[in-house]
């Protein structure tokens, strides 16, 4: 047996239970078998099937999926992810899954780039009752660099139409064994059946972890295997014996995820397995080396870091502006605004989410262009110099994720700045965005929790979702014309998240769009546009314009039956499934408030024959809530105050139920009917 290096060493055992697979099933007699595939062997059966027997809408299936994952030790440990895909076409809509794109890891230090090889794909056709197939050749697949550390792998198929079947192969390789690919067994399209098998040295241990709903199996064994080793330095190969745990873990008839609404990120509950290396034992002495670590040792390690608790030391280069801005202001807040603003003035984002610096930070102040941690590692240096206590806060976008909460940098993506105030609190500022404002983040970081971590080791957890309440006030006056049109004027106030999604949208479109835009979802011609404070972040945003909409209420005879709330109403509940069927989370992302206040002009000839009933609706817990009053003024008008409030941002499956009720009774009370009579 060859004698490697000892941190060769030290590799891991497998360690199952952990968290256990969903439904993990440990009768074998109730496990149904795998059905193998091999590659091009494409039955007609699976061609002539006109639509999928368990979702007849769907526009594509995914027959059978593999991953095989094994490791090997040439110059070091690496991990080969071999992926097999079968996916049928039944309909045109289904034609983008033809599109395929396989990402991977690829920095500029060698040691973590991965690659991407063996890409095999074809397309097969019923023809004259024959398979005939067309494959995808060579020069069509195109390896293409994504963003600074990552490139993608892509091809489309040929020849593809509704009753194709479509297969790809390819491997990828890895050396960052430190985290394997998550194995993802559900999609946005059904899938009959997936399967994931691991083969892992038994000097390797892995944590295993799952997400989901859907039932997956497991089985365990293991065998001997001789592998080919060639050391690091000398190049001297041979071979040796390792002992090999393997992990099949399959499911069967998944179907696509659901399209539910207020889940800010689908993938967060697709059902998933995820494996991280959990200890080190060496064979020969059978000696553990955890290497789950304690958030002290990640933070440590994040301040010991050139490209991170380094650049957050350095200061010269910017202390002479710090210092002018801090002779101009005198109070705390406006001194942290100052240095807030003039961090995004002078660097623009380069919409790149990172957790480390791409340079010295001295030179992205000068070049003005960096990613989040450019950027907010630079803001939490300024603010430290200018005395505040400030901190970098750990961060999981939502595209990439809820964290998770045992110790472990991946779960981060990006970094943010937070000011400690001594009372509990933490100002948290992100000098990405043009539109936020202190103790405000860009929507793409309300993503549950972050962690702010200190010099001195320590860390806890922040709650990223506001909870300041974001609100939308309208004020609305409406005229009836004897000829069914309704007109009016609307004036509208944005606060917190509202307006920072409003200033985002009035940025990046034409104002003239956006008024044709509204104008068409509302059904009501627009004139006399005009908004405020747009640029004036620490403000709400005001709107208002001129309307009139034909067809605006009905006319039956001598009655007129009018919504009074308009095109401002709640005419739709959002949550539409049935009681039972709500699997995940609901999260309004951030609290909100709505209010109206509706003035309708009687017209002269008619009088009030009916007014809706006030009402008043609370949600449990104090986190919601709905009142609609309505009254005759003494000058014959009909006024309406309507309010909704959501108290929290968000909420448990359980609570679906009560929330589906609730938003069924403010549609009904916000599409309620005034009557009025000619006199």
């Amino acid at each position: 047996m060859i004698k490697m290096k000892s941190k060769i060493i030290y590799f891991i055992f497998f360690i199952s239970g952990l968290c256990s697979v969903n439904a993990q099933d440990s009768n074998e007699d109730k496990r149904p078998e795998i059905k193998e595939y091999e590659f091009k062997e494409i039955s007609k059966a699976e061609l002539q099937q006109k639509y999928h027997p368990k979702d007849s809408v769907a526009p594509a299936a995914i027959i059978y999926e593999k991953g095989d994952v094994d490791f090997d030790y040439i110059r070091g440990w690496k991990y080969n992810l071999e992926v097999t895909r079968r996916i049928k076409i039944y309909s045109k809509e289904g034609y983008e899954y033809a599109n395929i794109k396989i990402p991977y890891f690829s920095p500029s230090s060698s040691d973590y780039k991965e690659k991407v090889t063996k890409v095999k794909a074809r397309t097969y056709n019923l023809k004259d009752g024959k398979v005939v197939d067309e494959r995808v050749r060579r020069r069509d697949v195109i390896d293409e660099e994504r963003s600074e550390n990552t490139n993608i792998v892509k091809f489309t198929f040929p020849k593809v139409e509704p009753g194709s079947v479509i297969e790809y192969t390819y491997t990828l390789t890895s050396p960052n064994i430190a985290r394997l690919n998550d194995w993802e067994f559900q999609h946005e399209i059904p899938t009959d059946q997936s399967v994931y098998e691991l083969s892992v040295p038994e000097r390797f241990g892995y944590s295993e972890r799952s997400n989901g709903y859907q039932k997956v199996y497991k089985k365990e064994s293991s065998h001997i295997q001789d592998i080919k080793v060639i050391a690091e330095g000398s190049g001297v190969a041979g071979s040796t014996d390792y002992v090999f745990n393997d992990f099949t873990y399959y499911a069967f008839d998944l179907p696509k995820m659901k399209d539910e609404p207020f889940v800010n990120n689908q993938r967060n509950f697709l059902t998933t397995i995820k494996h991280e290396l959990a200890y080190l034992k060496n064979i020969e002495t059978g000696r553990i080396e955890n290497l789950t670590r304690s958030w002290k040792d990640v933070v440590k390690n994040f301040y010991k870091s050139d490209n991170f608790g380094k650049e957050l030391d350095r200061t010269g280069y910017y202390e002479d502006n710090i210092d002018q801005l801090l002779a101009e202001h005198k109070k705390d807040g406006a001194k942290i605004f100052a240095i807030f603003d003039h961090v995004r003035s002078r660097v623009k984002w380069n919409e790149d989410s990172r957790l480390y610096c791409s340079d010295r930070l001295k030179d992205i102040y000068e070049d003005g262009k960096g990613n989040s941690a450019d950027i907010n590692l630079m803001l939490t240096s300024m603010l430290r110099y200018a005395g505040f206590n400030a901190n970098p806060i750990l961060v999981s976008t939502i595209s990439h994720g809820v964290p998770n909460t045992y110790p472990a940098r991946t779960h981060y993506n990006y970094v943010i700045s937070g000011v400690e105030l001594g009372n509990g609190k933490v100002l948290k500022l992100d000098a990405t965005s043009r539109f936020t404002k202190p103790d405000q983040l860009p929507y793409r970081c309300l993503n549950w929790n972050g962690r702010i971590i200190r010099r001195n080791g320590t860390s806890r957890t922040i709650a990223l979702n506001p909870s300041k309440p974001s609100k939308i006030n309208y004020n609305l006056n409406l005229q009836l014309s004897e000829d069914g049109t309704l007109s009016g004027k609307v004036r509208k106030q944005f606060t917190e998240q509202i307006a920072y999604f409003y200033r985002v949208k009035l940025t990046n479109t034409d104002e003239q769009e956006y008024i044709d835009e509204m104008g068409n979802e509302q059904d009501i011609q627009i004139s006399d546009f005009n908004k405020r404070n747009v640029k004036k972040i620490g403000k709400p945003v005001l709107e208002s314009f001129s309307f009139t909409k034909e067809n605006g209420f009905d006319k039956i005879n001598d009655k007129i039956y009018l919504t009074p709330l308009s095109f401002l109403a709640t005419d739709e509940n959002p949550f539409k499934q049935g009681r039972d069927d709500r699997e995940f989370p609901i999260n309004f992302t951030y609290p909100r408030s709505k209010k109206i206040m509706a003035n309708i002009v009687i017209p002269e000839g008619y009088k009030i024959d009916y007014l809706p009933e006030r009402k008043a609706l609370k949600l449990p817990e104090s986190s919601g809530s709905f009142s609609y009053n309505v009254q005759q003024s003494p000058n014959g008008n009909v006024q309406i105050m309507v309010q909704q409030n959501i108290n929290k941002p968000i909420f448990l499956p359980e609570f679906y139920p009560i929330l589906k009720q609730y938003f069924d009774k403010v549609v009904e009370k916000e599409t309620d009917k005034i009557v009025l009579t000619k006199t």
